[in-house]
């Protein structure tokens, strides 16, 4: 069997819904989306975040009484309702549906929603949740807690679909760099009874800073961590050497908790101590970004485990938006070299059913992930004439070692044509043809992307600068006349 073959089959269609007038999406392990501003990249990255994620959401919050059909999609429609907000949901969404499938061991996850005129809402259906709403009221119903029997019908799905269905999710939200900016210590419900979630109405940013508190809290730092000071230099990520003592602000106790402040330390001449608060806007970006990316398994396992009782640590999907907000080409470069290195790492190395998700504006971004794909289209036409080679008995020829030593020399990490999806969203008002708003960029003779739009919008800053030209010489004419 082929390193990459395929042994699952995701899928989400949407219709109609919001700025997406129609997108077949065949998801795979590493997919992209790029396009102009409001066309709809975070908003399918969102869907395919809540349909990955809605089950255990669900389950996680579920308790014996809501293990009926009726109550079951009512909590999916709550899920849904938090992420996606519409002031007049009839003329919103009257036309739209959305389906998504997830198959593999013959079997398959289906949950779809239109729009229903009779009731005047959103109507959702599951062939898989419908026959197996009973066998999880049982489960549950078995156990003496309800956070024993989330455990064991999480434990069951895992089983079915051979650890393949995606169970865990991570946003990382356009909004992150504010959580350098705010202190996430203080629970401003002790004083108020006012939560983050009351005042802020982005549950991804909510959420984002509930993953930022495990990075806080770490207490070893490990040696990978140089490559994060590389990008984020001139600073260096560091524990202080104090130790804070902080009151313990919950509602009922008044202990005192010793923590370990995480500081950076700038280098050079003028050294010094510094927070993330006083970090540059394109470092606030990456700070938390590049640290939990680079904890990833274990915060999986870690943020999981005590939501659903089950340790979940072959499952895992990243959706990152625009991780190159903010920051030099240098550091674009280095970020996204950072996220496909630890991509590898996930997939090759720990075994890990991993999706990543990136939506990015950035040319020099779709330049840094094409070379990652030609990078790993050398390695796959070399390993085809290594296979050919051996099957005719043949000697590789020494070209074939000097190109394998060469590879070896290229630094940065690869990716390959059959894990990618690469997809530029056009705004609806600019496409003629609605079923060809998405279009997909990846070519396969070359296996790479297509980079026509960007290549398009250069061309049009190239022709207005040379117009700009063009009247300063004419101006040097009139002047050297005079």
């Amino acid at each position: 069997m082929r390193r990459n073959e395929v042994i699952a089959a995701e899928r989400l269609v949407i219709k109609n819904f919001f700025s997406i007038t129609f997108f077949d999406w065949e998801i795979k392990e590493f997919n992209i989306l790029t396009g102009g501003i409001a066309a709809g990249k975070s908003l399918c990255v969102k869907l395919a975040y809540f349909f990955e994620s809605v089950l255990t959401e669900v389950i996680s919050s579920a308790y014996k009484e809501f293990f009926t059909e009726e109550f079951f999609y009512d909590g999916i429609a709550k899920e849904f309702n938090d992420i996606f907000h519409s002031q007049d949901p009839e003329h919103d969404y009257h036309d739209t549906y959305i389906k998504y499938t997830f198959e593999t061991n013959k079997r398959e996850f289906d949950l779809s929603v239109k729009w229903d005129a009779k009731i005047k809402k959103l109507k959702w259906e599951s062939k898989y949740i419908d026959n197996h709403i009973e066998i999880w009221y049982d489960k549950i119903k078995s156990k003496k807690n309800f956070f024993e029997g989330r455990g064991m019908i999480m434990k069951s799905i895992s089983a079915e679909f051979r650890s393949h269905l995606p169970k865990t999710t991570l946003f990382f939200p356009a909004t992150r760099a504010i959580a350098s900016i705010i202190n996430i210590d203080i629970d401003t419900s002790i004083k108020t009874d006012i939560k983050l979630k009351d005042i802020v109405q982005d549950k991804f940013f909510c959420t984002f800073i509930e993953y930022t508190k495990y990075i806080r809290n770490l207490d070893v730092f490990d040696k990978s961590l140089s490559e994060i000071n590389d990008i984020l230099k001139p600073y260096k990520l560091s524990r202080s050497r104090e130790e804070l003592t902080i009151p313990q602000l919950l509602k009922f106790s008044n202990e005192v908790k010793l923590i370990s402040e995480l500081v950076y330390k700038t280098t050079g001449k003028n050294e010094r101590v510094i927070t993330p608060l006083e970090m540059s806007s394109g470092q606030q970006e990456i700070y938390y970004l590049l640290n939990l990316i680079n904890h990833l398994d274990n915060f999986f396992y870690f943020y999981y485990t005590r939501r659903i009782n089950y340790p979940i640590k072959n499952s895992l999907s990243l959706f990152i938006e625009e991780p190159s907000t903010h920051l030099y080409p240098q550091e674009q470069k280095t970020t996204i070299e950072f996220i496909i290195k630890n991509f590898r790492k996930l997939k090759d190395d720990n075994k890990i059913n991993t999706r990543f998700f990136v939506t990015t504006h950035s040319p020099y971004t779709l330049n840094v992930l094409n070379n990652a794909l030609l990078k790993g289209k050398i390695i796959e036409d070399k390993e085809k004439i290594i296979k050919v080679n051996k099957k005719k008995n043949k000697k590789n020829p020494k070209l074939l070692n000097e190109i394998d030593s060469n590879i070896n020399k290229i630094k940065f990490p690869h990716i390959f044509y059959d894990e990618t999806t690469a997809f530029f969203i056009e705004d609806q008002d600019k496409c003629d043809n609605q079923k060809k708003q998405c279009r997909d960029m990846m070519i396969k003779d070359k296996g790479v992307m297509s980079a026509d739009e960007i290549v398009d919008i250069s061309f049009m800053i190239n022709d207005d600068t040379n117009h700009l030209l063009c009247l300063i010489n004419e101006l040097s004419g009139i002047k050297e006349e005079r």
